[in-house]
C-alpha cells in the first residue's frame, strides 16, 4: 500500500510541476540539504489562533448559566467500564514538509506539501473500535485563485490536492508560516467533514480533539470540542454575582473535578458557542 501511495504521489506531483512550468513557471524542487524540510509547528497554535479570537475587544464573556458560585462540582469522573453518553471521539494529524519554490520575475516563492490524517474511534466500555480513517495529500501554493496557472493546476483530479490562499498575504509576512497555517487550516476542515457524515447511535455524542471554532462543527448535533490549550485573554463577568474576574484568576482556584459556569462570548463571529473551563482529576490506575 505505501508503495502504490508513493507512486500516485509522485505521478501526481510530476502533473503539476508540468502545469506549473506550462504557465511560465519555474519549479526548483528542495534538495536533501534544505533547512528544515519538515515545517516546524509554533510552539502552541491552538492558543495563537483562540489568541486572535478573544483579540480587538472580543476578550468579554458572560456567564448564560445561571450561578452564584463561581465553580460547579461535576460530581465523580466515570470510569472505564462504565457507560458514558461520549461515544465517540475523533482527532486529526499532519506533518507539513518544504517541497520546493516557483521561480518568477526573479523571484522565488516557497510550495509546501502536507499529509494529514483523520480518525474516529468508538468506545463500548473499556473497548475501542475504529469507525472512521480518512488521509489527504496537499500541495499548497503561495498564491490566491486569481494567478492565472490556478485554473490549470485544479483542472485535472489530482492525489496530491492543489490548495491555494484566500487571500495576498502581503510582502512582510514569513510565506512558509502562512502555507503551514493554511496546512493547519485544511485539517480543521477535513475534521468537520468526517465528522459531519460520521454516522452515530442517535444517543451517541461524538468528541473532537480541538476547539469547535470551525463553522461547520456548529452545524453538527451532539458534539463537543475538548481543548487543552487556550487563551488567557477571556475577562469573565459572572452576572449573578456582579464579580468579573480575568481568566488566570479564575482558573487559580479551580478545583479538580470543578468547573465553571458555562460562558459565552459577547462580541465577535462565535456568539452562539458555549465553552466552560474544567480542571480534569489526577489519572487513577
Amino acid at each position: 500500500m505505501i508503495d502504490s501511495v508513493f507512486v500516485k504521489l509522485q505521478d501526481s506531483a510530476k502533473i503539476l510541476v508540468e502545469r506549473l512550468e506550462g504557465g511560465g513557471l519555474n519549479f526548483v524542487s528542495a534538495s536533501l540539504t534544505d533547512e528544515p524540510s519538515i515545517e516546524a509547528e509554533p510552539p502552541d497554535p491552538d492558543r495563537m489562533r483562540d489568541d486572535v479570537i478573544f483579540s480587538d475587544g472580543r476578550h468579554e464573556c458572560c456567564n448564560v448559566e445561571r450561578s452564584y458560585e463561581p465553580y460547579i462540582e461535576v460530581g465523580p469522573p466515570l470510569y472505564a467500564d462504565e457507560e458514558s453518553v461520549f461515544v465517540y471521539f475523533l482527532d486529526g494529524s499532519l506533518q507539513t514538509c518544504y517541497w520546493g519554490d516557483i521561480i518568477a520575475q526573479g523571484y522565488s516563492y516557497p510550495v509546501v506539501a502536507s499529509q494529514m490524517a483523520v480518525g474516529v474511534v468508538s468506545r463500548d466500555g473499556k473497548a475501542l473500535k475504529s469507525v472512521a480513517l480518512e488521509y489527504r495529500f496537499f500541495a499548497i501554493f503561495p498564491f490566491t485563485e486569481s494567478y492565472p496557472v490556478w485554473s490549470d493546476l485544479v483542472s485535472v483530479p489530482s492525489f496530491l490536492e492543489p490548495v491555494c490562499l484566500e487571500r495576498d498575504p502581503g510582502p512582510s509576512r514569513d510565506l512558509r508560516s502562512v502555507l503551514a497555517g493554511k496546512a493547519r487550516e485544511r485539517l480543521h476542515h477535513i475534521e468537520a467533514e468526517l465528522a459531519s457524515i460520521l454516522a452515530r447511535a442517535d444517543d451517541g455524542w461524538l468528541v473532537i480533539d480541538g476547539d469547535l471554532r470551525d463553522r461547520r462543527f456548529q452545524k453538527i448535533p451532539n458534539v463537543i470540542g475538548l481543548a487543552k490549550s487556550f487563551s488567557l485573554r477571556p475577562v469573565v463577568t459572572l452576572r449573578e454575582m456582579a464579580k468579573t474576574y480575568n481568566l488566570p484568576r479564575l482558573l487559580r482556584e479551580l478545583p479538580v473535578g470543578w468547573r465553571t459556569p458555562v460562558l459565552v462570548q459577547q462580541k465577535g463571529d462565535y456568539r452562539d458557542l458555549v465553552f466552560w473551563y474544567l480542571r480534569l482529576w489526577v489519572s487513577v490506575k
